[in-house]
């Protein structure tokens, strides 16, 4: 035989034929039976190939002798019975072509819809498998019922087997039975393998990941430590050095991180580091690179705040980058930018305390922000404005201190507002009260270095808290006092300067200090009395005179005048001559190229009136307006308000000088070169003796 069956069935029934083709041919016989003596001869491996008419005969030009031909062919036929199969001509045709082979004992049926042997609508059974025909007796074939209330698919399925292979039923599901139970093991112990492998896997990995996030969290500990106790204890010795290195280190470690790894412990160190890098790098002068650093770290600030708005840590920390910002705008001058930063600042601070009304560190942070902002308004010339913020920002923090008097911290924090008020106290004109404080803050960090002997920061502190003191004293005419107390910042620099060269801030308030303490001998007329030390570094500033920053070159520019006035005053008028054109020229260019910059003024002033000392005839009404024009009289601070008044008293315009000089004396200010330009021109009756005795009795 051809076919080891034929499958019989309606169109209507399709996809039950597509099935059982399928069950039947894909079937493979248990191992033990293969070759067994079964009922029609040995049990073969396989049932196929399997006769389905509608796909092997679709192109048969005479269908019905292809379909005698297949079943002549067919070892059996199996009949999918329907109601649509009872009803079906063709369907009916092949059975009885089947039986008149006499194969009545090889014939199956598969009932998968309506019922057998009602006779009526239901029924499923051809006439020929039902009744007979042409002579045949009826017949009750084998059937199997895939029906959901009959067999059901499996059983129906081993029925036809066991039918189409000649092997009792039992014996199949036995084997099938085994084959199922094999099956099932084999897939157990599969899974079972695979949740071991899995399980392995799942363990290497959970390892590994432990192991590296142990890793990573000893490497941020260690980080942490170098950006917290380690910075503390090295800012003591200021080995700027040392904790260059270590904030370069901490920004490479979380640079090299992955951005999935970054979660939100990691991201809040990456922002330390880079603000603690940010401060170094100015520190050293490094301006773009720390403002590079301090932006990137309000970046990830924001960022962080974004992710979770009402979380106070991550305000606090936003606020400390928008200050850092700010900070590195005000360094250079740039006051509008410095100002929209300590907004930002003052904002967040403002935030925490309304959260937490009362807290001293949220006081605490309202008064560094509002000590900000004065700061950026008096560099701006905005004395009022300054003066508002600088003594709000100091009522805030004793308000904090108050409630912890005894932290230290806090302590130094206080002095530094104080520090600040007293600057923007001198500039608005309340010159007592600047030199009061001054005092007070100058005091303080003397306590302070007391108490903690080797602090080096405190001495920094105490050197520039000495230099305030010796500006009040000398805008008060008490000028050997103030000789006296810049002769003490000096020294303290000059040994601050010694410990760490590299300290770019250190340089520069040095640098200045020395201009500052040269202009008071020139104040009080005595060129023959500058230290050396103080002729050293004017000599260094003077050559060459470009920087970076606009208020260090001023500054460049005012010490070679210095040195020029001095050389004058000694006999050397070449000399000074050609220091002083330098000086000028070079400052021109500066005030052209920084028209804005207002810190520049008072430079611009004092050369000035350098210049007209060792040249009587250079000095005009005219260029006294130009002058005046460029460096904004309505923004002057204080030093240079007087500064102008001596250029027009100099230029022979006292009338232009009166307003001024009645100002600054209600004021109270007796800076001796300004006291004895007034007298000179009938401005004023006191001489500076008479102005120092009572500013003397006041103190």
């Amino acid at each position: 035989m051809r076919y080891r069956a034929f499958i019989s069935y309606s169109h209507r029934d399709a996809r039950w034929a597509r099935w059982l083709h399928r069950a039947l041919e894909g079937y493979a016989v248990p191992r033990r039976l293969v070759g067994a003596a079964g009922e029609f001869g040995p049990v073969p491996s396989r049932l196929r190939p399997v006769f389905r008419d509608r796909d092997e005969l679709a192109s048969a030009a005479d269908l019905g002798q292809r379909v005698k031909d297949a079943l002549v062919a067919s070892e059996a036929l199996v009949v999918i019975c329907s109601p649509a199969a009872a009803t079906s001509r063709w369907v009916n045709q092949e059975v009885l072509a089947f039986r008149r082979l006499g194969r009545d004992a090889r014939l199956y049926a598969l009932i998968v819809d309506g019922e057998p042997n009602t006779g009526d609508a239901r029924e499923c059974f051809p006439p020929a498998l039902r009744d007979g025909a042409d002579g045949l007796p009826p017949l009750e074939p084998i059937a199997a019922d895939a029906r959901p209330g009959g067999d059901g698919h499996a059983l129906a399925r081993l029925k036809l087997l066991a039918g189409l292979l000649g092997v009792e039923l039992d014996a199949l599901r036995q084997r099938e039975a085994q084959r199922r139970h094999r099956r099932m093991l084999a897939v157990v112990a599969a899974s079972l393998a695979g949740m071991m492998l899995t399980g392995w896997l799942a363990w290497t990995a959970s390892v590994a990941r432990d192991d590296a996030r142990r890793r990573q969290d000893q490497a941020e500990d260690l980080i942490e430590f170098m950006l917290t106790d380690l910075k503390e204890r090295l800012e003591g010795l200021q080995r700027l050095d040392v904790l260059d290195a270590a904030a370069d280190k901490a920004r490479e470690y979380f640079d090299a991180l992955p951005p999935r790894d970054l979660d939100e412990d990691a991201l809040a160190r990456s922002a330390q580091a880079l603000r603690q890098l940010g401060d170094l790098r100015m520190r050293r002068g490094q301006w773009d690179e720390a403002l590079a650093a301090f932006v990137r770290a309000r970046d990830i600030d924001a960022e962080r705040l974004a992710r979770a708005p009402d979380d106070t840590q991550r305000i606090f920390d936003l606020a400390q980058s928008e200050f850092w910002v700010g900070n590195v705008h005000f360094r250079r001058s740039r006051f509008a930018d410095a100002l929209r930063s300590f907004q930002a600042y003052r904002d967040a601070a403002a935030e925490l305390l309304r959260r937490v009304p009362g807290k001293p560190e949220w006081l605490m942070e309202l008064g560094y922000a509002h000590v900000n902002l004065a700061s950026a308004h008096g560099g701006a010339r905005n004395h009022a404005l300054a003066l508002d913020h600088a003594e709000r920002g100091v009522h805030y923090q004793r308000e904090a201190i108050a409630q912890r008097p005894d932290d230290v911290a806090l302590q130094r924090e206080v002095i530094e507002a104080v520090a600040w008020l007293g600057t923007i106290q001198g500039n608005a004109g309340q010159l007592h009260d600047a030199w009061r404080s001054r005092v007070e803050v100058r005091e303080s960090w003397e306590a302070q270095a007391r108490a903690h002997p080797g602090d080096l920061r405190i001495e920094q502190k105490l050197a520039y808290a000495w230099r305030g003191e010796a500006t009040a004293l000398l805008w008060l005419g008490r000028g050997e006092e103030a000789l006296a107390a810049y002769g003490e910042t000096m020294t303290r620099l000059a040994r601050l300067v010694a410990h760490d060269p590299d300290n770019a801030g250190w340089a520069r308030v040095l640098a200045n200090a020395s201009v500052d303490h040269a202009r008071a001998w020139v104040d009080l007329q005595r060129p023959d009395d500058f230290p050396a030390p103080v002729l050293a570094r004017l000599q260094a500033m003077a050559d060459p005179l470009e920087h970076s920053v606009p208020e260090h070159a001023a500054a460049r520019a005012q010490a070679r005048a210095l040195l020029a006035w001095r050389a004058a005053r000694m006999g050397e008028r070449e000399a000074a001559q050609a220091q002083l054109d330098s000086a000028w020229r070079f400052l021109e260019g500066l005030r052209a190229a920084h028209p804005q910059d207002t810190t520049i003024g008072r430079h611009y002033v004092e050369v000035a009136l350098l210049r007209q000392a060792t040249e009587p005839d250079w000095l005009s009404p005219a260029r006294v307006e130009m002058l005046e024009a460029d460096v904004d009289d309505a923004r002057l601070g204080l030093a240079e308000r007087a500064a102008l008044a001596r250029l027009w008293i100099a230029a022979g315009r006292p009338d232009r000088a009166q307003a001024s000089v009645d100002t600054l004396h209600a004021q109270g200010f007796a800076e001796a070169a300004f006291l004895r330009a007034c007298r000179h021109a009938g401005l004023c009756t006191s001489g500076p003796e008479v102005v120092a005795g009572a500013t003397t009795d006041r103190r």
